[in-house]
């Protein structure tokens, strides 16, 4: 009888060790995903600035079109990638 309660003790902390195993995977992916989250909601916020600034110009310029030539050369991008 002591080697079937030694498999069970065995089996019951390999389980415990795999579930602590998976919550800790899981947590991390939980944290990852809220982080990716918000740095998709940032870029979405910056990228919908970016087009107002863009329709503000093409309001300004008229009937004119605006094109990249008519961009400002000294013009740097705020962030990089």
């Amino acid at each position: 009888m002591s080697s079937t309660s030694t498999t069970s003790s065995s089996f019951t902390t390999t389980m415990t060790h795999t579930c602590n195993a998976l919550d800790t995977a899981i947590v991390e992916y939980m944290d990852l995903l809220s982080a990716y989250r918000s740095r998709r909601q940032e870029l979405s916020r910056h990228m919908h600035s970016g087009f107002f600034s863009l329709t503000q110009a093409k309001h300004i310029m008229g009937s004119s079109s605006l094109s990249r030539m008519q961009y400002d050369s000294r013009m740097q991008a705020s962030a990089t990638v």
